[in-house]
C-alpha cells in the first residue's frame, strides 16, 4: 500500500512538469541573429540635463513656476491636469499635502517627475513609430545618467507588440521579450529570453 502511494505521488509531482514541457514543446529554446547591444538608429544619450521646478508651498495654496494652485481644489480629486510651459502639468496631493508633480513635452517625447522640493527625480524618454506606438523607451535617475531602455516592434495590425528588446545603461541587451496572441487577440503567451538569447520564461494568460 505504502508502495502505491508513493508511486502515486511521484506521478503526481511529475504531472506539472510535464504540462510545462508542453507549453514550451513548440517555443524555440535559442533565438539567432539578435546582437548582443543595441545597433539601432536612436541616438541613445548617456547623460542628459533636468531643468529644476520653483516650487512656493503656503498654507492655502502652491505654486508651481508661478502656476497657482488651492489645496481645495484637490477635495474630490488627488490629480490635477493642466497646460504647462506649451506642454502639460500633472500634479499629485494626498490629505492637503503635495507629493510630486509630472511634467510632459510639447511633442509628449519627455516625461520628468519632480519631487516636492522641485528636483527631478526619473525621466523618461520616448520615441514613436508612423502608428503612433512607443517604438523606444528610456529612463534616466535623478542624477540625469541613464539607467535602462527598450525596444518595441508590432504586428501587422501596427497595434499590438510582439517583440520588446531590454537593455542596460551601456548598451547591453538584457532581455528579449515576446508576445503571442490568440485569435480573439488577446495576449495568450509571453515568451522571455536572457541576454544569452537562450529561453528564459514562458508565462501563459
Amino acid at each position: 500500500m505504502k508502495k502505491t502511494l508513493c508511486i502515486l505521488c511521484a506521478l503526481l509531482c511529475l504531472l506539472p512538469l510535464g504540462a510545462c514541457a508542453k507549453k514550451q514543446a513548440d517555443v524555440k529554446q535559442t533565438l539567432e541573429d539578435i546582437p548582443n547591444a543595441y545597433v539601432g538608429d536612436v541616438d541613445v544619450e548617456q547623460t542628459i540635463e533636468i531643468a529644476e521646478l520653483t516650487i512656493v508651498i503656503k498654507k492655502q495654496l502652491f505654486y508651481i513656476n508661478d502656476v497657482e494652485f488651492y489645496f481645495k481644489d484637490f477635495e474630490d480629486t488627488e490629480k490635477l491636469s493642466t497646460n504647462f510651459e506649451n506642454g502639460m502639468l500633472d500634479v499629485y496631493v494626498t490629505d492637503g499635502a503635495l507629493q510630486k508633480c509630472v511634467v510632459f513635452s510639447p511633442d509628449n517625447q519627455e516625461k520628468t517627475e519632480y519631487n516636492v522640493q522641485g528636483k527631478g527625480t526619473a525621466v523618461t524618454r520616448y520615441r514613436y513609430d508612423e502608428y503612433g506606438n512607443t517604438a523606444y523607451e528610456a529612463h534616466y535617475g535623478a542624477d540625469g545618467k541613464l539607467t535602462d531602455f527598450y525596444t518595441a516592434s508590432y504586428g501587422d495590425d501596427h497595434i499590438k507588440m510582439v517583440e520588446k528588446r531590454t537593455y542596460n545603461a551601456t548598451l547591453d541587451l538584457t532581455a528579449v521579450i515576446r508576445y503571442e496572441y490568440d485569435e480573439k487577440g488577446e495576449l495568450a503567451r509571453e515568451i522571455t529570453y536572457g541576454p544569452d538569447l537562450k529561453l528564459q520564461d514562458v508565462k501563459e494568460s
